[in-house]
């Protein structure tokens, strides 16, 4: 039974309440895991692996509202979490694959519950901006090589889901990276990713979803999951729009709160301004997305673009606003502006995406 508009939207109100708690428990000033890895557990545990899934999957079929929701909570504090890609994007493309092929099935409950950990080569978190088979390793009948191959969502994965070149077309196959050398990296925000060098024998890649359809198919659930890290992105501004706000009216100069001064004010108004477009286009695009809109995925590749130009102006102006102060590691307004930052040089800059809207539009 499909739910009401007013049933989902009490859901994702609940949903916020509860993850807006978690992740405030999760910062770092009481002292608790601050790595991915130390939070899975706990992530898959309150069932939002499968956040957008169907119920008869295992999920909540909230879809890209729900995780969109789940995201800005998570974003809002900067919380060293892995959520788009180790989880939202890997359930994503599992259930993409097992509508062709029912042997994922099982592969997918395992996941969903926390049983199995998946990692997530970089070049899926960019396969929105179009997927470039010959950037790909070829899968041939000797298996596959990978060298320093970007895997995110977890630091050395039981399993890792990977594109790469089949008979002339693309593939999303389920690796399992035995004796790989996995070397660890940190991201400035605090989250956790690796590189994996290895030669993966034949019987340890499973070919999940191929044919002439695959890399359409696989494009699409990249862009899904932009909703999601826009929304993280959309967290990460509107605590900094606040805090500067906040240190506005707190900090004087000359007797007076900066907040007071018409240049200060014009400058916060236009960062709310800038902060309203992203967050009207990511709530347009996530409903249109949940809805099956025409233009779902337009919508989506235009509130990710509109996203890291917000995102750009409003962390220099918080950063500007605060003085220099907002220039060390030590200002709360830090970590978020590292969100940013890693979020756009993870899933892709403005450019590549605006040609992928504009061949959409053409």
């Amino acid at each position: 039974m499909q739910k009401t508009r007013e049933e989902k939207a009490d859901e994702l109100r609940m949903l916020t309440d509860f993850v807006t708690r978690f992740a405030a428990d999760h910062t770092p000033e009481n002292g608790l895991p601050q790595t991915d890895l130390d939070l899975w557990p706990q992530i898959a545990e309150m069932g939002l692996i499968g956040l957008a899934l169907p119920e008869a999957l295992g999920g909540a079929d909230l879809g890209a509202e729900g995780l969109a929701a789940v995201a800005q909570a998570l974003g809002s504090v900067a919380l060293p979490v892995d959520f788009a890609c180790g989880a939202a994007l890997a359930a994503n493309l599992l259930c993409e694959a097992q509508k062709s092929n029912p042997d994922v099935e099982p592969l997918l409950k395992a996941f969903l519950t926390g049983e199995v950990r998946l990692g997530i080569a970089g070049q899926l978190a960019t396969a929105a901006q179009g997927i470039k088979s010959s950037n790909l390793p070829e899968l041939t009948g000797n298996g596959l090589a990978l060298k320093k191959l970007q895997v995110f969502g977890a630091r050395e994965p039981e399993k890792l889901l990977c594109l790469v070149q089949q008979g002339g077309g693309v593939a999303l196959c389920l690796v399992s990276p035995e004796k790989a050398q996995f070397r660890q990296l940190s991201m400035i925000d605090g989250r956790m990713m690796s590189e994996i060098t290895a030669d993966i024998a034949p019987e340890n890649i499973q070919v999940l979803l191929s044919g002439a359809d695959a890399q359409q198919r696989i494009e699409t659930c990249a862009a899904d999951i932009l909703i999601a890290v826009a929304a993280d992105s959309l967290g990460a501004m509107d605590n900094l729009y606040r805090q500067t706000l906040d240190y506005m009216r707190m900090r004087k100069q000359f007797g007076k709160a900066l907040g007071s001064f018409q240049t200060i004010q014009f400058r916060l108004v236009d960062m709310s301004v800038a902060l309203d477009e992203a967050k009207a286009l990511v709530e347009a695009a996530a409903e249109a997305q949940d809805n099956g809109a025409e233009d779902a995925r337009a919508l989506t590749l235009a509130a990710w673009v509109q996203t890291l130009w917000s995102a750009r102006y409003i962390a220099q102006e918080a950063v500007q606003l605060h003085g220099g102060i907002g220039m060390t590691e030590e200002c709360a307004i830090s970590p978020l502006v590292k969100r940013l930052l890693v979020n756009e040089h993870s899933f892709g800059q403005a450019e590549s995406y605006m040609s992928a809207y504009r061949q959409l539009a053409a």
